[in-house]
């Protein structure tokens, strides 16, 4: 293989218009290839255009994306690039062309053989360019590159870094290296949808941290900067992470951005939840639920996915078992089986003891999983409730508990379990949930697993991700699903 000869061109790296320009000087144009991008010429050699990530110390353990040019005279298709016939010349290229507004735009190329497949490319923020396919109306982000504006004197276009260029000639706008070779793409006018805009947020190359620049100030706070090592957000904060979104928390709250470097909410928040297709967070004590562009969730447009909770232990992946309650003349049996075949103790050693005693019938009238039910198959479960123990007393009463503190006890995280006897109601929930009261107050099971848990006066279903509580002093607040409160300012 041969190795690649990198050189130093004289680039100035300016920013306007939202955009990054690099300027070069000391390199003559020499056309577009189609397939290949930039060819440039210094002493009487060719060069071609490259984006790559370059570790800087500046930004110790991040990347940042700057333009080198490479030399291709050794490169097996030189010939194919130099000869090509469907080179773009100077003369082709409108001077000073208007690119002010390319971010209203998109680019549409349609399928030659299937009339129901696009390609949509469009710039999506003013750092990043966007390409989705789109098959009977679902979408699959291609790409998310970094763009930039070149300019060789009058010469200009746009430049993104897996080679694609954007130039204007006859006053039109044309894109090369098209998604289906020599597809001549329709303009459109672009507004980025809700469906494009949460499909990047989820996307792992767009929530790669090393493309987001987060440089600590000399006042000890943290700032964003794009990949470029440009400013894209104007405030500042303690901490600076990523998460499908860009968020920033100082000693009033968080402040939350999608990655169209947007806002999404008005003043600091106490609290939040990240979702695949909405947010939800605690502001001025009430509870907004949004989409990534901060518009109002709309359970019509996208499929509700909350939280579940799940119990403090649950069997490596590779385990698969049943779980069955029998009752044995006085005694409470519990049953565990591999998922494989019912007949077979579950293999592993976890629960070679099967079955266990955990309750005798003294006090205890009937004993459940959730639902009400007295077996559970770990295959249909979706962990709702598995390894969680419901009763009724013979008293009318409720209680409830933790199966490991029987298989192993020092499994069991629920040490206050004399606080789950004796309740006056068990209401377990769609996302895992387990409501329960006694002596007039509420709680939640796992939320809650902490002494005196049961302390509120009132206590709502989950709205999603909080519920909202009074206690008996009359203080409101929001609960999460880890227990944590959020007291009403």
């Amino acid at each position: 293989m041969k190795k690649l000869l990198y050189i130093l061109f004289l680039i100035s790296s300016v920013y306007c218009l939202g955009q990054q320009t690099f300027q070069i000087t000391d390199a003559e144009f020499q056309f577009i290839n189609p397939s290949f991008g930039v060819i440039v010429k210094k002493d009487n050699k060719y060069y071609m255009l490259h984006f790559y990530k370059e570790y800087d110390r500046i930004y110790k353990s991040q990347e940042k994306f700057t333009a080198h040019f490479v030399d291709i005279s050794h490169y097996s298709y030189y010939e194919e690039i130099i000869n090509s016939n469907e080179k773009i010349f100077k003369e082709q290229i409108d001077k000073n062309p208007d690119f002010s507004n390319l971010e209203n735009i998109r680019f549409i190329e349609q399928s030659p053989t299937n009339k129901e497949e696009f390609v949509h490319t469009f710039q999506f923020s003013s750092s990043h360019f966007v390409r989705f396919q789109y098959q009977n109306n679902e979408l699959q982000l291609d790409f998310y590159e970094p763009f930039v504006l070149l300019e060789f004197g009058d010469v200009k276009f746009i430049y993104l870094s897996n080679g694609s260029v954007i130039y204007q000639s006859d006053n039109k706008l044309h894109m090369t290296k098209t998604y289906w070779e020599k597809s001549i793409p329709k303009i459109k006018k672009n507004k980025v949808k809700i469906k494009e805009l949460t499909e990047v947020s989820n996307n792992g190359d767009a929530n790669n941290e090393n493309i987001h620049i987060i440089e600590k100030t000399n006042e000890n706070l943290y700032e964003y900067k794009n990949i470029f090592g440009k400013k894209a957000i104007d405030k500042q904060y303690d901490t600076i992470y990523i998460e499908n979104l860009i968020i920033g928390k100082n000693h009033k709250g968080y402040d939350l951005y999608n990655f169209r470097y947007q806002k999404l909410n008005r003043t600091e928040i106490q609290a939040f939840s990240i979702h695949e297709n909405n947010i939800q967070f605690i502001e001025k004590n009430k509870l907004k639920n949004i989409r990534y562009d901060g518009k109002k969730f709309d359970e019509n447009d996208f499929k509700t996915n909350f939280t579940y909770i799940q119990p403090p232990y649950m069997p490596d992946g590779k385990i698969e078992i049943d779980l069955e309650i029998k009752k044995e003349g006085n005694d409470f049996m519990l049953y565990v089986y591999d998922s494989d075949d019912h007949s077979y103790k579950a293999k592993d050693k976890l629960f070679e003891n099967s079955p266990y005693k955990i309750y005798d019938s003294g006090e205890i009238e009937s004993m459940y999983f959730a639902f009400n039910k007295t077996n559970i198959d770990w295959a249909t479960t979706e962990y709702l409730g598995y390894g969680i123990i419901m009763y009724k007393m013979k008293n009318g009463n409720f209680g409830i508990d933790d199966i490991y503190k029987f298989i192993k006890p020092e499994l069991n995280t629920y040490a206050e379990s004399e606080i789950y006897r004796n309740l006056d109601y068990i209401d377990f929930q769609k996302f895992g949930e387990i409501k329960i009261g006694k002596n007039g107050l509420h709680g939640f099971f796992f939320s809650s697993n902490k002494p005196n848990s049961i302390k509120y006066k009132k206590l709502s279903n989950f709205e999603g991700d909080f519920a909202r509580f009074t206690l008996p002093n009359g203080q409101k607040g929001w609960l999460d699903k880890e227990g944590n409160e959020y007291l009403d300012n």
